[in-house]
C-alpha cells in the first residue's frame, strides 16, 4: 500500500509539473495585425473580466479568480489551456490571437 501511495505521488508531481506557467500581469500583446511586434501588458483584469462575465461554470469561475488574484504566473491544468484558446475567440483580435499564439508556443 505505501508504495502505492508513493507512486501516485510521484505520478501527480509528473502532472503538476507539465501544467503551464503564464503570467498575465506580463503577457506580449501584438501591437498590429501584422503581428510583427508585441508589447508587453497587464491583461489579467481584461481577461479575468472577461472570462467571469461571459462563461458559465465552475471552472471558468475558478480560473478567472485565479488570473484576477495573481501576482504572477498562474499554473493552469491542460485542461484550463485548452479551454482559454477557446474562449480566447471571445476578445478582440489582437487579445485573442496573442493568447492563442502564446499557447501555441509553449506547448
Amino acid at each position: 500500500m505505501i508504495r502505492y501511495a508513493f507512486l501516485q505521488t510521484l505520478i501527480g508531481l509528473y502532472f503538476i509539473a507539465d501544467n503551464m506557467k503564464i503570467n498575465f500581469k506580463k503577457f506580449p500583446i501584438y501591437t498590429s495585425i501584422r503581428k510583427d511586434m508585441v508589447v508587453e501588458q497587464d491583461i489579467s483584469f481584461v481577461l479575468a473580466n472577461g472570462i467571469y462575465c461571459n462563461i458559465a461554470g465552475v471552472m471558468a469561475h475558478s480560473l478567472s479568480l485565479r488570473i484576477y488574484e495573481a501576482d504572477g504566473e498562474v499554473e493552469l491544468t491542460d485542461k484550463e489551456v485548452a479551454a482559454l484558446k477557446e474562449w480566447a475567440e471571445l476578445f478582440v483580435g489582437l487579445i485573442s490571437d496573442s493568447i492563442k499564439d502564446y499557447i501555441a508556443k509553449k506547448q
